[in-house]
């Protein structure tokens, strides 16, 4: 069910921007964001980056996908959206594991926005701590987590 994607390809890109534009609003909204970069990605910015993406696909549809970016000495879990009619399904959470497994590493960091209560209790669930809050330049206050291994 989960599969690496290379985020090059035409049709993969426009399949991850599809969930973005699908995803993100729901936080969004959820946080009480006028502006939330997240919705500004392109197509184009999908295929320029060297970040790995990992889809949860069901009947050929990304239902979930969790971007990886590898930065110095740990990983950072650059973004991670469910499809709304996936919600509270165990798709992050799945996610989250194969992504653990497939870029092994002594520390792993996430942000969200700080209102995500959801996503908050998601990481907490993989023991990921609070290491920093702080104001966006787009006014979004946001929450950081690191999990050290």
């Amino acid at each position: 069910m989960i599969e690496k994607v290379n985020c090059k390809e035409e049709e993969v890109a426009e399949q991850l921007y599809s969930i973005w534009q699908t995803s993100y609003p729901v936080e969004k909204e959820m946080i009480g964001a006028e502006v939330f970069p997240p919705l500004d990605r392109s197509v184009l910015d999908f295929q320029s980056t060297e970040n790995d993406f990992y889809a949860y696909v069901i009947d050929h549809q990304f239902a979930g996908v969790i971007e990886v970016a590898r930065i110095e000495d740990y990983i950072h879990l650059q973004s991670l959206v469910v499809h709304p009619a996936h919600f509270r399904k165990g798709i992050a959470s799945a996610l989250i594991k194969h992504a653990m497994k497939a870029h092994a590493s002594v520390k792993y960091s996430v942000e969200t926005g700080y209102e995500n209560v959801p996503a908050k209790r998601l990481y907490e669930s993989f023991a990921f701590r609070e290491t920093k809050v702080y104001d966006t330049g787009y006014g979004v206050k946001k929450i950081r987590f690191e999990l050290k291994l």
